[in-house]
């Protein structure tokens, strides 16, 4: 038998273990939380983005247009 099966086998078990040491102490704490009335409307969202982010906002409105228009 070919010892690369044995080694890779050995490898994916321990890296499944370590990821699954990482995730499921996470999963564990999850809770569920209800978000605000208004996290989501669409006036808010527009609010924050016009006040708070109005040069990046224009900034990627147009290099979208540049490349549909390039394309």
């Amino acid at each position: 038998q070919d010892p690369k099966v044995g080694t890779g086998l050995a490898l994916g078990v321990v890296l499944f273990g370590l990821v699954a040491t990482q995730v499921l102490p996470g999963l564990m704490k999850f809770t569920t939380t209800r978000a605000p009335d208004t996290y989501g409307n669409p006036k808010n969202v527009g609010t924050f983005l016009f006040t708070n982010f109005v040069i990046p906002f224009e900034a990627v409105s147009v290099l979208l247009l540049v490349g549909v228009v390039g394309s």
